[in-house]
């Protein structure tokens, strides 16, 4: 059977859907199954038989398949897998499409939803090979020390667009190479911005991969689903299970896999 494949962070994992497994993960199963899924050589071949023994009435993978990728999955009769990890960067997208590329086929789809510009990963010493790369969001507030580092000397909107505007195009030049159907959106608007911060290297940037974005009415899934008052998890802000439904209906009419 062929695949819809999608990539991304939380939105695409399916954070706070009544159907993903918690990935806040206080449950030490739930962290086994989850750490045990995203070391995975092979996704696609691991974790396809719904465990019906623990209290996760979800498949043992996790992730959601109430997300609008797997409902636009549903509807083309492709079998859902998801390589998106909750709290990921465009950096760590990138990783996980290389490492994950060799088990896509040209009869496959993939779907990349992209993440805020402004996460960052570094690399680690750490004896953990599953905490190796670590990611500095926003989110971190300066709490500790690399995230003050990042946030002084480093983090910069012109040096965010550049990283994330290469990453979109290494993907996209890759897939359209292989000749692998693609749909790319993104959450953060702030790449594509072309008032601040838009020298002749970003302008050429954008206007190059203009057309592999797709845009839910000009604007990320997350402002789309705010725009449009449908229901936000009070735990993690995420959209729930109405606006993948909507997202579903709104990618259907507009979106086309390149």
């Amino acid at each position: 059977m062929n695949k819809l494949i999608s990539f991304g962070d939380s939105f695409t994992w399916g954070t706070d859907l009544k159907d993903a497994m918690n990935t806040t993960l206080n449950d030490p199963y739930s962290l086994d199954v989850y750490e045990k899924f995203h070391n995975a050589h092979n996704k696609i071949g691991y974790f396809a038989e719904a465990d019906h023994e623990h209290k996760i009435t979800t498949w043992r993978a996790g992730y959601s398949r109430n997300v609008w990728p797997a409902l636009l999955a549903n509807a083309h009769n492709l079998k859902y897998v998801c390589y998106a990890q909750a709290g990921s960067s465009n950096q760590s997208i990138v990783r996980q499409f290389f490492q994950y590329l060799p088990y896509i086929s040209v009869d496959d789809k993939v779907v990349v939803n992209w993440t805020w510009i402004d996460r960052w990963d570094f690399f680690t010493e750490n004896t953990n090979v599953t905490k190796q790369w670590l990611t500095i969001r926003a989110s971190d507030g300066g709490k500790d020390e690399h995230s003050k580092i990042y946030h002084k000397y480093i983090h910069h909107e012109l040096w965010c667009k550049l990283e994330t505007l290469k990453a979109i195009m290494l993907i996209a030049s890759t897939l359209k190479n292989k000749k692998i159907p693609f749909i790319m959106t993104s959450i953060d608007t702030l790449a594509f911005e072309n008032t601040h911060h838009i020298p002749s290297y970003i302008v050429n940037l954008q206007n190059d991969i203009a057309d592999d974005i797709n845009w839910f009415d000009d604007v990320g899934f997350y402002d789309w689903a705010k725009n449009n008052n449908y229901e936000i998890s009070k735990v993690g802000n995420h959209p729930l299970e109405k606006a993948h439904e909507e997202a579903f209906t709104y990618a259907e009419k507009n979106f086309k896999f390149n």
